[in-house]
């Protein structure tokens, strides 16, 4: 089981978005991130980074009706993924492993909210899940941190990006 790491508490959405777009510039073809957390709690805040670090000209918004939103135009693509109103039994029917294939999309960033959706673990990933005890606060981040794990070796190095982003935190 690859070992979890908790990053510090981040004090407001721009702070994330901030975080987030700093990532995105390490970010490869074929990256998957994984978001956990309750609602309101900053995934949907995250991916807009992203989108923002990744020069996509649309904001990303959350795709909790359209369930995939795919943003073009930046460094790469951008698939972001909101699994919640589905159940497990739903979720092949989109064809997530599509956006990874390079066959029928171009390779790009898969971003999924609601990962523990998913039949199946991805591969490779990088999971961050929020954490706290305030999540779902009306500012959603008021005490919520980070704890990211990676699967596989490309997205390790994601993991050791985000870590060294906060030199001299405690970890789990």
């Amino acid at each position: 089981m690859p070992s979890a790491e908790m990053l510090p508490a981040l004090p407001s959405a721009i702070a994330l978005q901030k975080v987030a777009e700093r990532l995105a510039a390490k970010l490869f073809p074929g990256s998957v991130l994984c978001l956990s957390g309750d609602l309101g709690t900053g995934k949907t805040t995250f991916v807009k980074g992203l989108g923002r670090g990744l020069g996509c000209p649309t904001e990303p918004t959350s795709p909790t009706f359209s369930l995939i939103d795919e943003h073009f135009g930046g460094r790469l693509p951008l698939y972001h993924v909101d699994l919640y109103r589905l159940t497990p039994d739903q979720v092949p029917s989109l064809h997530l492993e599509a956006y990874g294939s390079g066959v029928d999309f171009p390779l790009g960033v898969l971003a999924v909210e609601w990962p523990e959706r998913l039949p199946h673990a991805f591969p490779e990933c990088l999971h961050l899940q929020w954490v706290g005890p305030e999540t779902g606060t009306e500012n959603g981040l008021e005490g919520c941190r980070l704890r990211v794990t990676a699967v596989g070796d490309r997205h390790g190095m994601l993991r050791d990006f985000l870590l060294a982003l906060f030199p001299g935190s405690p970890n789990l």
